[in-house]
C-alpha cells in the first residue's frame, strides 16, 4: 500500500514540471507535418510599413528558432490579396492578417481583443495556422516606430506575435508567471521567451510527421477538424474612458489579462488532410 502511495505522489509532482499547457489541437496529439511552418503575411492595414511590419514578426519567428535550437517559423510569402476575412478559414493558406472588421472576421469583441492566434488539426496533423491582428481598434508600433494616430489604445507587435505564434505551434497558456504564453503580462512589451516557453515549444517540435508518411487512417478521412485558438488582450485599462488608453495616465504598470483559451470543435465532411501536402 506505501509503494502505491509513493508512486501516486511521484507522479503527481512529475505532472507539475511544468506550467506550459498545450492546446487542443496538440492535446489530441496533432503536430505540425514540416518544419518550419511557413506563414503568409498580409501587412495591409498594419499601420505600418511592410518592412517594419516583417521585422517586427521576423523577430518574433527568431526568438521562437533560437530557443528551439532550429527554425521552426519562417514567413513564406508576402501577398496583400488575402483578404482579412479569410484569416481563419481552414482551407486558406497559413495567413497572419491585420483586420480592420475584426469582430466579423473571428468571432472576438474587437474592444477587448488584440488578435488571435492558433491552428486545425486533423489527425494527427496540424493545418491552416492563423494569426489575425486587430486593426480595428488597435494600433501597432515597434521598439522604434509609435504607432499612428487615431487609436486610443497601442500595442507592441513584436510581443503579441510571439506570443501569437506560441499559439500557432500549439501552446496555450502557461502557468508560468513572466513567461510569454502566460496568461497575463505586467507590461506591454515582453519579447524574451522564458525557459518554459522554450521547453514547450521544444516538446511540441521535437519531431514531426515524415514527408509522404501516412498520418491518417481511413477512419480519420471523415473525422471533425478541430480549431484551437487564443485571443489575447484586454483593451481597458480602467482609466475610465471607454475603449481605454494604451498607456495608463498615470504611469503605472498595465496589466494586460488575456482571454482564455477558447477551443471549438467544428463539424467538416470533407476529406482530411493527407499528410503529403
Amino acid at each position: 500500500m506505501n509503494k502505491v502511495i509513493l508512486t501516486t505522489t511521484i507522479l503527481l509532482f512529475a505532472s507539475s514540471i511544468y506550467g506550459y499547457r498545450l492546446n487542443r489541437v496538440a492535446e489530441a496529439g496533432a503536430r505540425w507535418q514540416e518544419l518550419p511552418v511557413s506563414m503568409t503575411l498580409n501587412p495591409t492595414n498594419s499601420g505600418l510599413t511592410e518592412a517594419e511590419t516583417q521585422r517586427a514578426i521576423n523577430n518574433a519567428m527568431t526568438s521562437w528558432g533560437t530557443g528551439v535550437g532550429q527554425d521552426v517559423l519562417e514567413i513564406g510569402a508576402i501577398d496583400k490579396n488575402i483578404p482579412s476575412a479569410s484569416g481563419m478559414d481552414p482551407d486558406a493558406v497559413n495567413a497572419m492578417v491585420f483586420s480592420k472588421n475584426f469582430m466579423a472576421d473571428t468571432g472576438f469583441d474587437a474592444d477587448t481583443t488584440v488578435a488571435v492566434g492558433g491552428q486545425y488539426g486533423d489527425g494527427s496533423l496540424m493545418s491552416s495556422a492563423f494569426v489575425v491582428f486587430n486593426a480595428q481598434k488597435v494600433g501597432w508600433g515597434t521598439n522604434s516606430t509609435k504607432c499612428g494616430t487615431g487609436y486610443s489604445y497601442c500595442d507592441d507587435l513584436e510581443t503579441i506575435s510571439l506570443h501569437e505564434l506560441g499559439h500557432v505551434l500549439g501552446l496555450g497558456h502557461s502557468e508560468v508567471a513572466g513567461a510569454v504564453m502566460s496568461a497575463s503580462r505586467s507590461s506591454k512589451v515582453n519579447t524574451t521567451l522564458k525557459q518554459d516557453d522554450i521547453d514547450g515549444a521544444k516538446f511540441l517540435t521535437q519531431y514531426s510527421v515524415a514527408a509522404g508518411g501516412s498520418a491518417t487512417s481511413e477512419n480519420d478521412q471523415n473525422a471533425n477538424r478541430t480549431r484551437s485558438s487564443g485571443g489575447c488582450g484586454t483593451i481597458t485599462t480602467g482609466s475610465g474612458n471607454n475603449g481605454g488608453s494604451g498607456d495608463n495616465s498615470s504611469g503605472g504598470t498595465i496589466a494586460m489579462m488575456l482571454l482564455p483559451l477558447l477551443a471549438l470543435g467544428i463539424l467538416r465532411n470533407r476529406i482530411a488532410l493527407q499528410a503529403n501536402r
